[in-house]
C-alpha cells in the first residue's frame, strides 16, 4: 500500500525567509512529484505550537535578521526535544543561513546577550562587528558518511556545491566534528577557509544560501533521496538519484565554473 503524500513544514517562513527560501522548497516540491509521482505539501507555519505534532517528512527553516533569528529561537528551543525525537523517527531537519546557528549551544550577540540554542551540536556562535559576504564554492565532504549509497556518493563527491554566505558571526566548535562542506572559496563558519555546516544523522545545517537547492541540482536530489529513503520508498529514492534535470543543470555549470574561473585566478 503507498504512503501518503510527503508533508515538509517550513517553520517561520514569513520571519526567516530573507534571501527567498521558500524556492527551495518549491524546487523540492516539483522535482519529487515529477521524478516520482507522490504528492508534496507544503505546510507554512510562523510557530511550534501550530506544527505539533512533528509528524512530518522533512521541517525547514531559513535565514532571516539578527533580530528574526531570536524571535524564531525563543519559539523553538522549548521544543528542542521533540524537533530531536522527530530527527531521531526520521524527519529530515534542514537549518540554512544563519538558522544553521540555532542548531549549537548558544549566541552570543554583539552586545554580550546570551542566547540558548537547541544544542544539538557542541558549537557556540558569537556576533561579530564585521559583515561577510560573498560567493562559496564548497567540497561536499559529508558524502564521506554515504558508504551505503555508493550512487548517491559518487553523485556529491563529482559535483562542487555553490552558494552565498552572507553573515556576521564566528562559530567555535568544542570537539571534532563532521563537517558539510570544504571551503574552496568564501569563509567557513570559523571566518577562515576551511569547513563550513554540519551533518549528523537527519540533521543538516549550513550558513550557504543561493538557495541551496536551485544552484544545486545534486543537493536537491540529495534532499529528495532521504527524505524518500527514510520513508523506505527505496526505488523512488533510487530514481531520484538518475532523474534528469537539464535545466537546472545547465544554470549550474554556467555558474560553477564562472566560480572555478575565480579561484583559478585567486590562485595565481
Amino acid at each position: 500500500m503507498a504512503k501518503e503524500k510527503i508533508r515538509i513544514l517550513h517553520l517561520y517562513y514569513g520571519i526567516m525567509n530573507l534571501y527567498g527560501e521558500y524556492a527551495n522548497l518549491l524546487s523540492l516540491k516539483r522535482f519529487t512529484e515529477e521524478k516520482t509521482g507522490i504528492e508534496c505539501e507544503i505546510i507554512s507555519l510562523e510557530n511550534m505550537s501550530e506544527a505539533m505534532p512533528l509528524d512530518y517528512d522533512m521541517i525547514y527553516v531559513g535565514a532571516g535578521t539578527e533580530k528574526a533569528q531570536k524571535r524564531a529561537l525563543a519559539d523553538i528551543v522549548p521544543n528542542a526535544q521533540e524537533l530531536k525525537k522527530a530527527a531521531d523517527r526520521g524527519t529530515v531537519i534542514l537549518f540554512t543561513g544563519n538558522a544553521f546557528e540555532m542548531l549549537g549551544k548558544r549566541i552570543k550577540s554583539a552586545k554580550g546577550e546570551e542566547y540558548q540554542c537547541l544544542g544539538f551540536f557542541d558549537f557556540e556562535t558569537e556576533e561579530t562587528a564585521k559583515r561577510i559576504t560573498g560567493d562559496a564554492v564548497c567540497e561536499n565532504v559529508f558524502s564521506e558518511k554515504l558508504t551505503f549509497c555508493k550512487e548517491l556518493k559518487d553523485l556529491l563527491a563529482d559535483n562542487l556545491t555553490i552558494g552565498f554566505v552572507n553573515k556576521c558571526t564566528n562559530i567555535k566548535w568544542e570537539e571534532n566534528h563532521q563537517q558539510s562542506f570544504k571551503m574552496l572559496l568564501g569563509v567557513g563558519d570559523d571566518n577562515t577557509k576551511s569547513f563550513d555546516g554540519v551533518f549528523e544523522g537527519n540533521i543538516f545545517g549550513t550558513h550557504l544560501i543561493g538557495p541551496l537547492m536551485i544552484k544545486n541540482p545534486h543537493m536537491l536530489k540529495f534532499f529528495a533521496w532521504k527524505i524518500l529513503k527514510n520513508r523506505e520508498e527505496e526505488s523512488k529514492a533510487q530514481k531520484v538519484l538518475t532523474a534528469d534535470t537539464p535545466l537546472e543543470s545547465k544554470a549550474y555549470l554556467i555558474s560553477v565554473n564562472e566560480l572555478k574561473n575565480r579561484i583559478s585566478q585567486e590562485n595565481n
